[in-house]
């Protein structure tokens, strides 16, 4: 599968029907990324609705946060397609022959290799996702209120993503027995979804906060 086959040229219904399908690619953690960079997408257009209304270093702060929004949409994007292909590595293994021995060894082999590779894109996007995270938080207090239901969709995407990408990383280490490995990514990973985890449910309830009606409104 090419690595632009994906989201840079394919329609949005198109993408979801092949994800419905019972083809194994894309799956979550392609779906992760997607959801991840809408996510930050938000963000940058709160962003923009932004930026010409404020000034000085406000102005300056909403311009760092589209730069590095946009960098982070294209990293994620890019996940999007880099899953389904190392996904595709995986199930190459499985159809390598298992008659003697040595081909069961050289499997196995394999297996443990296409595992910790494919671990590695979601771990990426787990990273992404959590400095996405805490560009929504900035955008709290320096975006236009006009548009802060936006951050507050934007931080549950990403949360949501977050934990794709856990699930994605765990699924793999489950079947790498390498034991140091597997906790040196743990030790990263674990503190990692307990911050975006926690930053996406502050941000979400700041902004619905932010959004109830007011007492004495309308009265």
């Amino acid at each position: 599968m090419g690595g632009e086959s994906l989201v840079r040229k394919e329609r949005v219904e198109e993408y979801t029907a092949r994800l419905a399908s019972g083809e194994p690619i894309p799956g979550g953690g392609s779906a992760s990324a997607l959801v991840a960079a809408l996510g930050t997408a938000l963000g940058s257009m709160v962003a923009n609705l932004t930026v010409n209304k404020v000034q000085g270093e406000a102005a300056a702060a909403i311009e760092d946060i589209l730069r590095e929004g946009e960098a982070l949409q294209a990293k994620l994007l890019e996940l999007v397609d880099a899953d389904a292909e190392v996904f595709t590595g995986v199930a190459r293994v499985f159809k390598m022959p298992r008659t003697t021995e040595a081909e069961q060894a050289a499997r196995r082999e394999a297996m443990q290799q296409a595992l910790k590779e494919a671990a590695v894109v979601p771990m990426e996007a787990a990273r992404l996702c959590l400095k996405a995270l805490r560009l929504q938080e900035r955008l709290l207090e320096l975006g236009t209120p006009n548009a802060i239901s936006d951050v507050g969709v934007g931080a549950l995407f990403l949360g949501a993503a977050l934990r794709g990408a856990y699930l994605n990383v765990r699924i793999n280490l489950n079947g790498i027995k390498d034991q140091e490995h597997n906790a040196r990514l743990e030790g990263e990973l674990l503190p990692l979804l307990a911050e975006g985890e926690r930053l996406a449910e502050e941000i979400y309830c700041q902004v619905k906060r932010k959004l109830e009606p007011k007492k004495g409104a309308g009265a």
